[in-house]
């Protein structure tokens, strides 16, 4: 139907990122990914994606000890063979399963039962969106890709590495590398948390993540001006989100370079302030 068709076309712009090396804004759990190759899901992506649901299943108090039959009896006793999927639609997981209680002796299974449930739920969609990719690039190549890979090839690398952005930097309008201004530009990045370093890349280019380092071409290069609002230490800096340019004053010390620049990245977010 019209909802399939359209993780149908996002298989597709997957495709196309890998092909064009325009990478895509997506932070998808790794379920998405292991699901476009083939791959087996297991507990640790239910526990990515629905944290809660793993915990409940893990029959724990609020010490984290392994709760007992007694305590069971008295917390779960109402519980039954049901789960409740992300839509909020709830399923028998076993025939006539809403009538059937959950005891003690049965939790191993009733919680092997709720993560296949919760884990195939979206088992259509995953599969249009792999046909969708599959129609852009050859399904063999999948079978050589771990899903780390796959999910950078679409997206980039999840971690900002410095030393990587700092490689593929130009320095236009007499702008010198070697300046005070920029020394302390880039340490004021290296010491930014990698939360705080896609702020920065979000700013700067509207996207959260970089290239991998094979896929670099001219227009990932980020471009460093002089600004265009004088060099006053209270000026911020701007961007240009569409040619991933930014417009630094030179300011006077490192503390005023973090103050200015971590104040832009978290209060400006439009594109081209």
């Amino acid at each position: 139907d019209e909802l399939l068709d359209t993780f149908y076309f996002v298989g597709q712009l997957m495709g196309v990122a890998m092909r064009t090396r325009n990478l895509l804004n997506l932070d998808l759990p790794s379920m998405v990914w292991k699901s476009l190759i083939g791959m087996e899901l297991d507990e640790e992506d239910l526990k990515a994606t629905d944290f809660s649901c793993w915990n409940a299943l893990q029959f724990r108090d609020h010490d984290g000890q392994a709760i007992t039959a007694t305590t069971f009896e008295e917390l779960l006793h109402d519980v039954r063979f049901t789960c409740c999927l992300t839509d909020g639609c709830e399923v028998a997981l076993l025939p006539d399963g809403s009538s059937i209680p959950v005891t003690y002796q049965r939790r191993d299974e009733y919680a092997r039962l709720v993560m296949k449930a919760r884990l195939c739920e979206s088992e259509s969609q995953l599969s249009k969106m792999r046909c969708g990719l599959c129609s852009v690039i050859p399904e063999q190549l999948l079978g050589f890709m771990t899903w780390e890979e796959l999910e950078r090839r679409v997206c980039g690398s999840p971690e900002v590495d410095i030393s990587s952005l700092k490689r593929h930097t130009q320095y236009r309008q007499g702008v010198d590398k070697n300046s005070p201004h920029i020394k302390m530009f880039w340490e004021v990045l290296e010491s930014f948390c990698q939360a705080d370093r896609r702020l920065f890349l979000r700013f700067a280019w509207g996207r959260e993540r970089l290239p991998l380092e094979s896929e670099y071409t001219m227009d990932h290069d980020m471009k460093v001006f002089p600004s265009d609002r004088g060099e006053g230490d209270n000026v911020l800096p701007e961007a240009e989100t569409c040619f991933f340019i930014i417009k630094l004053p030179r300011y006077r010390t490192k503390e005023l370079m973090h103050d200015n620049l971590y104040a832009a990245i978290t209060a400006c977010r439009e594109i081209n302030y």
